[in-house]
């Protein structure tokens, strides 16, 4: 830490007690006096950054046999919020504040699906009561129009071709 103090003009309020006062330092959305050399900071958080919300959405995500997919992404669209399904096709987004929302839920060679949901300002009183959970179920995507490698007699050589490792 007195490493990153030597590099630094400013002094970091945890690590010391004085404050040099001929420094300007404009810190938006706070009020600041200078009372006897005493440097007292008043910040007004906004409570749409800094609200405490305990709104979240979790659900599972699988395919149409209802098995679990791994690392499925889950997108809220028009904000920088997300998470990736675990190996159980489990995933949770924390701090959702209340609003409209889309889920986008993404997964390489299914069709991609959308959910709409709306999370309201009333707080649940217990934990059964905010438990909503979305499924997302992915269907592979069509390819009717393309030959797979199953189906052609390409995918037929290539299962027949003996494996050579250098």
């Amino acid at each position: 830490m007195t490493q990153l103090l030597t590099l630094s003009i400013y002094r970091f309020l945890f690590t010391s007690l004085f404050f040099i006062t001929r420094n300007k330092v404009i810190i938006k959305g706070c009020k600041f006096i200078l009372i006897a050399r005493y440097f007292i900071l008043f910040i007004f958080l906004s409570q749409s950054i800094y609200s405490q919300s305990n709104h979240y959405i979790r659900g599972r995500i699988t395919d149409n046999r209802s098995a679990p997919l791994f690392g499925a992404n889950v997108i809220l669209t028009n904000t920088y919020q997300g998470a990736i399904s675990d190996s159980l096709g489990n995933y949770i987004i924390d701090n959702i504040d209340p609003g409209k929302y889309t889920i986008l839920v993404t997964y390489i060679g299914y069709k991609s699906q959308e959910i709409e949901l709306y999370i309201s300002e009333y707080e649940a009183e217990s934990e059964e009561d905010m438990d909503d959970t979305f499924s997302a179920k992915l269907g592979v995507e069509d390819s009717e129009d393309e030959d797979t490698l199953e189906d052609s007699e390409e995918g037929d050589m290539i299962r027949k071709e003996p494996f050579y490792q250098n």
